[in-house]
């Protein structure tokens, strides 16, 4: 009699799959398969670098109606929960090079949370995660190389520091590429997002500022597994977009101390 198939769900966003990545490498080798709900509408293009994708099964949302719904009927099936790792070992996917051409400290920036975030959020009537572009212009340092890292649509806030020396702003179609930027810097600021998620998978110092309000989730698989690790500072504030006065002083006082 042969081994019946494991299946094994998966849940989330780039941040989540991040945490669930290798033990979606260990166990491709194995009889499995993996039932993938999401938001976010490259998840194919994100797991198929690691594994075989003809394992897969995907349902995208974009609601937490649609999400709830989809959830409770994939559950119906025998199913596991996908382990997760608050750390990673995979390796990048591609190699890229360094934009700048000095040995200046490069900081990555991530001011934006996922546009399904965004609308969960505010159905709550909850703070955006977001760090607005007159906070990120007044952290900016002439000393300091910066990635500034969003969609082509949310760049377009930035367009006006494009042609700066010391920035960089980082958007690809393929996520990987933009992951595996991450890797030239010495320090992430950022919203809770999947370029955070990536930066203490990956072990970099992280400055993470988020509403404070309670958020099972966030916090649970997010923040806490990282509180003692030495990678992560927090700051919690009542209104990311709009407390720039808290926001910068946290800049001025973690990231830039050694300065």
């Amino acid at each position: 009699m042969s081994n019946p198939i494991n299946k094994y769900l998966i849940t989330g966003g780039v941040g989540d799959f991040i945490q669930y990545l290798d033990a979606v490498e260990i166990l491709n080798s194995l009889k499995c398969e993996f039932i993938v709900v999401t938001h976010f509408k490259g998840a194919k293009a994100f797991f198929e670098k690691h594994a075989k994708i003809e394992k897969f099964t995907f349902h995208h949302f974009d609601d937490v109606k649609t999400y709830s719904e989809i959830l409770s009927s994939v559950k119906k099936d025998n199913i596991l929960e996908c382990p997760r790792s608050p750390y990673l070992t995979v390796d990048y996917p591609y190699k890229v090079e360094s934009p700048f051409d000095n040995d200046n400290e490069i900081i990555g920036m991530h001011p934006f949370g996922s546009n399904f975030s965004k609308n969960a959020y505010a159905s709550f009537n909850l703070p955006e995660k977001k760090i607005s572009v007159s906070c990120v212009e007044k952290i900016l340092r002439k000393d300091k190389n910066y990635l500034i890292f969003g969609s082509e649509k949310e760049l377009l806030e930035y367009d006006h520091l494009k042609d700066e020396a010391n920035i960089c702003l980082v958007n690809h179609p393929d996520i990987w590429v933009c992951l595996s930027h991450v890797q030239f810097c010495k320090k992430i600021i950022a919203v809770d997002s999947s370029i955070k998620a990536f930066s203490l998978a990956r072990k970099i110092p992280t400055y993470l500022i988020v509403g404070d309000f309670e958020d099972q989730t966030r916090d649970y698989y997010f923040i806490n597994p990282y509180l003692n690790s030495g990678f992560l500072e927090l700051l919690k504030t009542k209104n990311p977009v709009q407390d720039e006065e808290s926001i910068i002083k946290f800049v001025n006082e973690a990231v830039y101390k050694d300065c």
